[in-house]
């Protein structure tokens, strides 16, 4: 008998492997491990002035023990940049615990567990939440995900504006100590999502079912010559 016959005679062992291992990496890719949606860059701004919040014509000491009085035109709040405060390792660490329990951090990031280390985790939250001082107790308030994080595309654009809204109230309760009547006003919010990318999971699934079909009749193709060869020698 020779090889090519051997093998025909075995078509069925074929044909049940491949399918095996096709239906086991649909499943795979659908139910045990999906994979997360993506999309292109997405980024949430949000422009803040900070001021004072004290009555209208209420007194205020300044540091020479003289007085002055705050109106509609006189903002008492000094220019004090409040970005080195929020970045602090502790605050960082409250702002995680506070927000932890109210969003899906695997959904943010999929390899958040992953990041066992404190530094890496705050350089997570860093590289995603953004501050820039923009003079005159101007801030932008800065939300980016881009192209390249594995992140769930769908569950940011749900979340996205709620998150960057918790940052910006995490900053005013951190930036506290230099401005304990500070005022946060958003004065603008934008939003800039690139949705050219979206990625179809079950187009995905469906693709490595095809590939799992293929390697497991090559794979058992290959068992098979082994079989042959051993009880032809």
């Amino acid at each position: 008998m020779t090889l090519a016959n051997y093998i025909l005679k075995k078509w069925y062992i074929i044909i049940i492997v491949a399918l095996l291992v096709s239906i086991g990496l649909y499943l795979e890719k659908r139910t045990v491990a999906p994979t997360i949606p993506q999309s292109g860059e997405m980024v949430y701004t949000s422009i803040v002035k900070v001021g004072s919040n004290i009555d209208k014509n209420h007194e205020v000491y300044l540091e020479d023990n003289s007085k002055t009085t705050k109106n509609n035109n006189n903002n008492i709040i000094n220019e004090v940049t409040i970005v080195p405060i929020i970045q602090t390792w502790g605050n960082e660490k409250k702002f995680i615990d506070l927000i932890h329990n109210k969003y899906d951090f695997l959904k943010l990031n999929r390899n958040w567990n992953n990041l066992s280390k404190n530094e890496d985790k705050f350089k997570w939250i860093n590289d995603h939440f953004i501050v820039n001082y923009m003079g005159n107790n101007v801030y932008e308030f800065v939300l980016l995900f881009k192209a390249e994080d594995v992140k769930d595309s769908q569950y940011v654009k749900e979340n996205g504006t709620d998150l960057l809204n918790d940052y910006i109230a995490y900053a005013k309760e951190a930036s506290s100590l230099v401005y304990p009547n500070a005022d946060f006003n958003v004065v603008e919010n934008h939003q800039f999502i690139d949705e050219g990318v979206i990625a179809n999971q079950q187009a995905l699934a469906k693709k490595y079912a095809v590939i799992g079909f293929v390697l497991g009749a090559l794979a058992s193709i290959a068992v098979l010559c082994v079989c042959y060869l051993k009880t032809n020698k």
